[in-house]
C-alpha cells in the first residue's frame, strides 16, 4: 500500500472524497458527542470520553509544520523474534504513540501536484492531490492498522509522565526501537499532536501522540552531505554506506506477523469497519493531521491574496477590501468641483453687493 499501488489507490479516493473540514479551530477540547459530530465515519470505542487537540497549540498559524524536508522509509532485514514477549506493565495509565511523516521533497511535491507548464519533467499521471504524496508510517497486524508505540513503564522510562514530558518521549523511543528497529533517540523535537483519554478498569488511560522530527536525523544523510562537500573540494574520498547510490532513508525491520508501510494520508482517511481502539486512533489522527494541513495551506493562500499589490509586505494579513465602484472617484471629484464653484459664485455675488453699496 505504500508504493505506487498505494499512491494510485489514494488518488482515486482523494478524487471521490470530500476532504475539507468545516469546524472551528478555536476549541482544543472535544468530548464523545463532539467527536461523533465531527467524524461520523469513525467507530468510537465505548471507553473513549475525551480528546485534546494539542496540535492547535503546538503549531499555531504563525508557526506551522514545515514540509520542506524529504523523509523516506525502506524495508530492511527482519528483526529476530524475541525469546519471550515483554509483559505489559501493570496498571499503566499512559501510552505513547508515534506518527512518522514520509514525503518527497517540496520541489517534487509541487511538480506532481501542480503540473506547472514550465516544468521540463511533467508528472506522467497528471496532477495529483497532496494527500496521496504525504504519507504516515503505520503498523499492520493482520487486518488491523495501528500507530507505533505502546504503554509507559515507570521502571524503564521514568516517573511522573503527566508532569515530565521527556518520560513519554522515552516511552516512544523504546517502543519504536523494539517494534520496527528505528532509533529515534537523535530526534530533538517531539511535537504533541493529540491526547486521547479512555475510561478503563475504573481509571483514566491517556494516550499521547507525537510527531518527531525524523526528517532531521535520517541515518546516512549527514555522511552523504559530508561526502558531497568533500567531492566539491576535489577530494577523492567517497561516502561508504550500505545505501550507496540511494537516497538516505530510515530502514524498517519488521517482525513475524507485523509489517510496516508508509500509507498515503488519503487512504488513512477512508472509513474502516473495525471498532478497535487502534483503528479508531489511526482514523482520528489522520483526520486531525489533514485538518492541520488544510489550515496551513489556507493561511498561505490568504496571505498571498492579502499581499497582492503590496510588494514586500507578506507578514501582515489585512482583510481583503472590496474594489471601489467604477468611476466613483470621478463622480466624487465632479461633485467636489461643483460644490466649490457654487461657493465661489455665492461669495462673488456678496462682494459685488458690498461694492455697490459703498459706491452709493
Amino acid at each position: 500500500r505504500g508504493g505506487p499501488e498505494g499512491e494510485a489507490e489514494g488518488q482515486k479516493k482523494a478524487s471521490t472524497q470530500t476532504l475539507f473540514s468545516r469546524f472551528s479551530r478555536e476549541s482544543s477540547v472535544c468530548d464523545t458527542m463532539e467527536v461523533l459530530r465531527r467524524y461520523p465515519q469513525l467507530n468510537i470505542p465505548d471507553s473513549f470520553f475525551h480528546l485534546h487537540l494539542s496540535w492547535v497549540e503546538t503549531f499555531p498559524p504563525g508557526r506551522p509544520l514545515t514540509l520542506g524536508y524529504p523523509c523516506l522509509f525502506r524495508t530492511g532485514s527482519p528483526l529476530p523474534e524475541p525469546e519471550a514477549p515483554a509483559p505489559a506493565p501493570p496498571n499503566s495509565t499512559y501510552s505513547a504513540k508515534v506518527l512518522l511523516l514520509s514525503m518527497p521533497s517540496l520541489e517534487e511535491l509541487y511538480r506532481r501536484c501542480c503540473s506547472l507548464p514550465q516544468d521540463q519533467r511533467p508528472a506522467p499521471e497528471g496532477a495529483v492531490h497532496p494527500t496521496t504524496l504525504i504519507k504516515l508510517l503505520v503498523c499492520e497486524r493482520g487486518e488491523e492498522l495501528q500507530w507505533l508505540g505502546g504503554p509507559w513503564c515507570g521502571a524503564e522510562d521514568g516517573l511522573n509522565p503527566g508532569r515530565d514530558p521527556q518520560v513519554l518521549v522515552r516511552t516512544a523511543v523504546r517502543w519504536t526501537r523494539q517494534l520496527a528497529g528505528l532509533d529515534l533517540s537523535a530526534c530533538s523535537q517531539w511535537f504533541r499532536l493529540a491526547e486521547v483519554r479512555y475510561l478503563r478498569g475504573g481509571g483514566v488511560d491517556t494516550t499521547v501522540f507525537f510527531l518527531p522530527d525524523a526528517w532531521h536525523c535520517i541515518p546516512g544523510a549527514a555522511a552523504e552531505e559530508e561526502g558531497n562537500s568533500q567531492n566539491d573540494q576535489g577530494s577523492e574520498q567517497q561516502c561508504n554506506s550500505e545505501s550507496e547510490g540511494e537516497e538516505p532513508a530510515w530502514v524498517l525491520r519488521s517482525r513475524p506477523g507485523v509489517t510496516f508501510a508508509p500509507m498515503p494520508l488519503s487512504s488513512l482517511l477512508e472509513p474502516r469497519s473495525s471498532s478497535s481502539p487502534d483503528t479508531f486512533e489511526v482514523g482520528l489522527l489522520a483526520e486531525l493531521f489533514n485538518e492541520m494541513l488544510q489550515r496551513d495551506f489556507a493561511v498561505c493562500l490568504y496571505r498571498a491574496l492579502s499581499a497582492m499589490g503590496k510588494p514586500g509586505d507578506t507578514e501582515d494579513c489585512p482583510p481583503l477590501q472590496p474594489p471601489p465602484p467604477p468611476h466613483s472617484t470621478e463622480r466624487t471629484k465632479t461633485k467636489v468641483r461643483g460644490k466649490k464653484g457654487a461657493r465661489e459664485r455665492r461669495s462673488g455675488h456678496r462682494r459685488r453687493g458690498k461694492d455697490r453699496g459703498s459706491m452709493e
